[in-house]
């Protein structure tokens, strides 16, 4: 739930919301599984598609 009180400003923006909320599913996922920067960054860094608001 965590994951909505950070998002719901975003909620017109539905990648993005899942962008904000993927450290939170990881750690339902799997609790040792960590979101780093230097790993999303090559896809941050795009313009194109769905990627650059996740």
């Amino acid at each position: 739930m965590n994951y909505f009180a950070h998002g719901i400003r975003f909620v017109d923006r539905p990648y993005f919301l899942a962008g904000t909320a993927l450290p939170d599913w990881l750690s339902v996922v799997d609790r040792r599984v960590r979101l780093r920067a230097r790993q999303v960054q090559p896809f941050a860094l795009s313009d194109a598609g769905p990627e650059a608001d996740v």
